[in-house]
């Protein structure tokens, strides 16, 4: 990529202008939908603030994600309890609950349509660029060259790329692995992390549509629709892997192939020390056990600088899992300092393909990649909707309060308003909490309103524009039909005469032969009657031959005389 060349004074002014803007739509989002923080910032404050959550791409402190790594590794405890934040908002470099209101004012830019939110996303460019930076090993080129890695994803990447974390981190996903699919790069999981999956997505639906919380229950949530197949997913995991295009692998803990890169031991070790989830997700942990080692196995030994040379990596959401394999793996195995850890998060993965292959990735990667982080940071917990939802049913009832809770605007206004912390609410503010949870729902009603307006005033528009078009037509064949049927009738009526023709002249040689018919039957009729003349007189004639003996008749009686001549005359007649 070509870096424009920059005026220092230009630059500054052009970045100042735009945290001024963001300062004063930012203020105006406070106002109206975290009334219950009773947050204030100051400009100065906040243009710190906002460029600091922006450019670290999702809020989190990677000195603070060391640190916990290093912890757990030495066999410390959690330091904050995973049911409650994500770790988004354990290790935030930025306040959490302003972490959850910048994630929220992004959100509610984009919904709107304003401006500003290009302003955050030039912000989140930069902020790709120190991701990459920050995770180089060496000097990387831009080139066309093939590629020859695997990424295997892990559970919740999974659930990103097949749609069930949100449209904005499906698209996120789906745009790093369509740039890299197109250089050679192949995609695949493993077999444990479908098991993972299948799991995640039972849990979800087994919950009441009111009660589901995290990236899958929101989306859900947000979607009814998409609970069918979801299901079906859940169902048949391995097939929804195939429609996408993703390898499914296997690790066997038990085969010897490549077992010496990474011992069955160290697998114990690992999932023994890999608390981040809980005490009680022991199953996550060996998952995740598993994932590290089939990486390192398959890896053989090769190590790179540069992610994508790395034969086989692991990509995940999880920074502390990333942080703590890649610590794990330096302790355990010793590989080069210059080597590419065993997994990668998605938020690195987007910044090095961005960095990489540009535009081919998405014109708009950063902003992409900005709605995305906002939608993990806006994730509702359990602790935060059973609390809100036994607030409002105090005061207005469980059946209304399951159904404010069973719409995802809702939900997301919650979070919003509270800065995704339960300790907000309290006795004293549950009228402002229902105002908060219903008001901007009213408002997208409205928008609702005016956007199926303006739909049914653009269908009536393409209707008109329809019938004219279907009106023309049918001119434009009626036209044709006339001229066809004109052509038609001349044809007819030339076929007509020439059959005419035909009879005529039919007509006059069935008269010609007629009549040489009647001549040449008249002809032969005389010629018959002649014959049959002469053939009557010579029978006569041998007749009085022999009727008179032959001894001249003639000479006898006048009597025989007459009546040898009767017979004679008899027989010619």
């Amino acid at each position: 990529m070509t870096l424009p060349e920059l005026n220092d004074t230009q630059a500054l002014e052009a970045s100042e202008a735009k945290l001024s803007r963001l300062h004063s739509r930012f203020s105006e989002f406070l106002e109206r939908y975290a009334p219950l923080l009773k947050l204030t910032v100051s400009e100065a404050e906040f243009k710190w603030e906002i460029f600091r959550w922006s450019t670290s791409l999702d809020g989190t402190d990677k000195d603070a994600l060391s640190a916990e790594a290093g912890r757990l590794l030495a066999g410390g405890r959690p330091s904050i309890k995973a049911a409650i934040f994500d770790e988004t908002k354990q290790f935030s470099g930025t306040n959490s609950s302003l972490s959850v209101e910048f994630a929220g004012f992004a959100k509610w830019l984009g919904r709107h349509g304003y401006e500003e939110l290009r302003d955050l996303a030039a912000l989140t460019e930069m902020g790709l660029a120190l991701e990459f930076l920050q995770e180089l090993r060496q000097p990387t080129q831009i080139e066309d060259a093939k590629l020859s890695n695997v990424l295997v994803l892990d559970a919740p990447v999974l659930l990103d790329l097949m749609g069930l974390s949100g449209p904005s981190r499906q698209r996120s996903i789906e745009n790093c692995l369509r740039a890299l699919r197109g250089h050679g790069t192949r995609v695949a999981t493993l077999t444990h992390c479908l098991e993972e999956v299948a799991e995640i997505i039972d849990t979800v639906l087994k919950r009441p549509v009111n009660q589901r919380f995290g990236l899958t229950g929101d989306a859900l949530r947000a979607n009814p629709p998409l609970a069918h197949r979801a299901r079906f997913i859940a169902r048949s995991p391995d097939k929804e892997a195939k429609r996408l295009n993703v390898e499914v692998l296997v690790m066997d803990r038990k085969s010897p192939l490549h077992a010496n890169f990474f011992a069955d031991e160290l697998i114990d070790r690992f999932r023994l020390s890999s608390t981040w989830h809980g005490p009680d997700k022991v199953e996550q942990q060996y998952r995740d056990a598993l994932s590290v080692a089939f990486v390192m196995r398959r890896r053989q030994g090769r190590y790179s600088s540069d992610a994508f040379d790395a034969p086989f990596t692991l990509i995940t959401r999880n920074s502390t899992f990333t942080r703590y394999a890649d610590l794990f793996v330096r302790t355990n195995l010793g590989p080069p300092s210059y080597a590419f850890g065993p997994a990668m998060e998605t938020k690195t993965l987007a910044a090095i393909t961005w960095m990489r292959f540009g535009d081919t990735v998405d014109r708009n990667a950063p902003e992409t990649h900005l709605i995305s982080a906002c939608d993990r940071i806006l994730a509702s917990n359990g602790f935060l909707l059973k609390k809100a939802e036994r607030r409002i049913a105090e005061q207005q009832g469980k059946e209304i309060s399951e159904a404010i809770f069973s719409s995802q605007q809702a939900v997301f206004d919650l979070v919003v308003a509270t800065g995704g912390s339960p300790d907000v609410l309290d006795a004293a503010n549950s009228e402002e909490l229902l105002r908060a949870v219903t008001s901007s729902a009213q408002e997208l009603g409205r928008l609702e309103e005016r956007h199926l307006a303006d739909a049914e005033i653009d269908v009536a528009r393409r209707a008109a524009s329809d019938f004219a078009s279907e009106a023309e037509a049918a001119r434009q064949r009626s036209v044709q039909l006339a001229a066809d049927k004109a052509i038609s009738e001349g044809m007819l009526r030339a076929k007509q005469e020439e059959i005419a023709q035909i009879e005529r002249a039919s007509e006059a040689r069935l008269d010609q032969i007629a009549e040489q018919t009647w001549e040449d039957a008249e002809a032969q009729a005389w010629w018959i009657v002649g014959s049959a003349w002469v053939v009557a007189a010579l029978y006569g004639l041998g007749g009085q031959f022999f009727i008179w003996d032959g001894d001249g008749w003639w000479r006898g009686d006048e009597r025989s005389l007459v009546l040898g001549s009767s017979v004679i005359l008899a027989s010619l007649l």
